[in-house]
C-alpha cells in the first residue's frame, strides 16, 4: 500500500457491545506529502463514557484506503471521581486532631488511588498545609489532621483531589 499522498485519516468509533457506530470524524491534510498527522478528539463533547472499538482509515489522493488500523477496548471517560468528605462535615466546629475521611468512586476507569488528597485553607484562602494523600482503608481514604498544629482557632476550607486510574 502506498502510505504517502494521504489525503485525509478517517476514525471510526464502535459501541464495544452493539457494535453499532456511535461517532466518526474525518481528519483532512491540508499538504498532500505529509504522511503524519495530529489532531486532538475532544470526546467529552461526542461520546459517553463507555468502552468503544476504534477503526482508523487512512485515504490517499485517489480514493483509496491506504491504512486501516482496527484497536479495540478503547475506555472513554470523561467524568472525574466522585469525592463525597464522610469527615470533616461542612459547618462543624472540631477542636481536636480528626480523620479526615473520604468516600471516593469513578464508575468507568476507577480510581488512582495515590491520586486522592486533601489540603487546607484559613479563611484568607491561603495554605494552610500542602497537598496531603489519603490513604486506602476498607472502602475509604483517611488521613490524620493535625488541628493542634494550627496557630489560629478560625474557619479552615478543606480541598479534595481525586483522579481517575490509567
Amino acid at each position: 500500500t502506498d502510505a504517502n499522498n494521504v489525503t485525509n485519516v478517517t476514525f471510526y468509533f464502535y459501541d464495544s457491545t452493539t457494535n453499532a457506530l456511535t461517532y466518526n470524524l474525518t481528519i483532512v491534510n491540508d499538504t498532500v506529502d505529509d504522511t503524519e498527522f495530529n489532531s486532538t478528539i475532544v470526546t467529552s463533547s461526542v461520546l459517553v463514557d463507555g468502552t468503544y472499538n476504534l477503526t482508523v482509515n487512512a485515504t490517499n489522493s485517489t480514493s483509496n484506503i491506504t491504512t486501516n488500523i482496527s484497536v479495540t477496548g478503547v475506555t472513554i471517560d470523561n467524568a472525574a471521581p466522585l469525592v463525597t468528605a464522610n469527615v470533616p462535615l461542612a459547618s462543624t466546629w472540631y477542636s481536636a486532631n480528626f480523620t479526615v475521611n473520604l468516600t471516593v468512586s469513578d464508575a468507568t476507569i476507577g480510581v488512582d488511588n495515590t491520586s486522592v488528597q486533601y489540603r487546607v485553607l484559613n479563611s484568607t484562602g491561603t495554605n494552610v498545609t500542602d497537598w496531603i494523600t489519603l490513604t486506602l482503608g476498607s472502602g475509604f481514604y483517611t488521613a490524620t489532621f493535625d488541628i493542634t498544629s494550627q496557630v489560629n482557632a478560625e474557619n479552615y476550607t478543606f480541598e479534595f483531589n481525586a483522579s481517575d486510574s490509567l
